[in-house]
């Protein structure tokens, strides 16, 4: 499919921009979550918690505004239960409408969630378990929920996304990546140790550190590659965070971050 502009697809444009070849116009990719919101009517609560109510006000976004080239919608995904707030983008959120003003953005919340002793966990495991332990810290299954209720509520899930990303596919919309994208380990490790308890690890115990960032990469690969199996998107993204220079320096990163990262991007 192409757009209103030029001759080739959306598709095209990004991948000669990969190559830094010659393209017929400028690619765009804004990202509009609360900007969404706003422009249709809704809270920001609405938007968080009622994903039919994000997707409708993504797409009159898109469609009253001329739409863009690429990227996709990236909504609350439902109401979660209580606490003081609930996990979502890798920390805790305190939420609008309950900690906070209905028309809030959602706040992000350092607390600690990982414990040291995961660092021998991953070590032993592999990313992929330490994910699972960390996911269920953080959103506990209700009792009151059975297994198979859990598995069909997920499969539900699955399946609205496929239908999502079957109908941004057939407006021509490209994909930056295949969803594999991700922080580095120790960007991981920062947010759910916390900030000021991770920089205490990398003192205290720098080589346990280093030894479990290692411990992540294998899984860190065979997601990405099984992410372009199952999308058909040969492209997996990457950024960083906590490991970025507005965090840490540069003899930190290099002794931390660059040697495994290197091993994941080279796998790519």
């Amino acid at each position: 499919m192409t757009t209103k502009d030029g001759h080739m697809t959306n598709e095209e444009r990004l991948r000669r921009t990969i190559r830094f070849e010659k393209v017929d116009k400028i690619l765009s990719g804004p990202s509009i979550a609360q900007f969404a919101a706003t422009y249709a009517g809704i809270t920001q609560k609405e938007y968080l918690d009622d994903p039919v109510k994000a997707e409708a006000a993504y797409e009159k976004t898109f469609i009253e505004l001329g739409g863009w080239d690429i990227g996709r919608p990236v909504f609350g995904g439902g109401a979660r239960r209580g606490g003081g707030g609930d996990g979502g983008g890798g920390m805790f959120r305190a939420r609008p409408g309950r900690e906070l003003a209905e028309h809030s953005v959602a706040q992000f919340i350092e607390r600690e969630v990982m414990l040291p002793e995961d660092y021998d966990f991953v070590i032993e495991n592999g990313f992929n378990a330490l994910q699972k332990r960390i996911n269920e810290r953080m959103n506990p299954p209700s009792p009151n929920q059975s297994p198979e209720e859990r598995q069909r509520i997920a499969q539900s899930q699955a399946e609205r996304m496929k239908v999502q990303r079957e109908k941004w596919d057939s407006r021509g919309l490209a994909r930056l990546s295949n969803g594999a994208s991700g922080w580095p380990p120790f960007d991981f490790f920062s947010i759910y140790r916390s900030l000021s308890k991770f920089a205490m690890d990398v003192r205290r115990m720098p080589d346990k550190v280093k030894a479990a960032t290692k411990a992540c990469i294998p899984d860190y690969i065979a997601n990405a590659k099984k992410a372009v199996e199952t999308t058909g998107c040969r492209r997996a993204g990457t950024a960083s965070s906590r490991s970025s220079a507005t965090f840490i320096g540069a003899k930190q990163f290099e002794e931390f971050v660059l040697p495994t990262w290197l091993e994941y991007v080279w796998a790519m």
